[in-house]
């Protein structure tokens, strides 16, 4: 009996991320198992399961998703930005306009 060999693929909803902050990510992947799944910032790894991994966004910039098992490894970056942000300027004083 032969059984089917596959290697760890990550599987990324997106390559940029536009989330609200404390909203959820995801990353999972495909291929034979056991496949553990890690999500890192920074080289520092934020979680690392053998189910789908979700962590909630606090900081915007460039995450990695890495996949790994007995047949082999797989990596994903995505880059996270914020939507709904609000930016703020002040105008110059006019007199013009009292």
């Amino acid at each position: 009996m032969y059984f089917l060999v596959v290697p760890p693929r990550v599987m990324l909803p997106a390559g940029v991320v536009r989330s609200l902050p404390g909203y959820k990510v995801w990353c999972s992947a495909s291929g034979s198992p056991p496949i553990y799944i890690a999500i890192k910032r920074n080289s520092t790894v934020l979680v690392n399961t053998t189910g789908t991994a979700k962590i909630p966004l606090y900081e915007e910039g460039d995450y990695t998703c890495v996949v790994t098992s007995r047949y082999g490894a797989n990596s994903s970056d995505f880059f996270v930005t914020f939507i709904g942000k609000h930016t703020s300027f002040v105008l110059p004083q006019c007199d013009k306009y009292r």
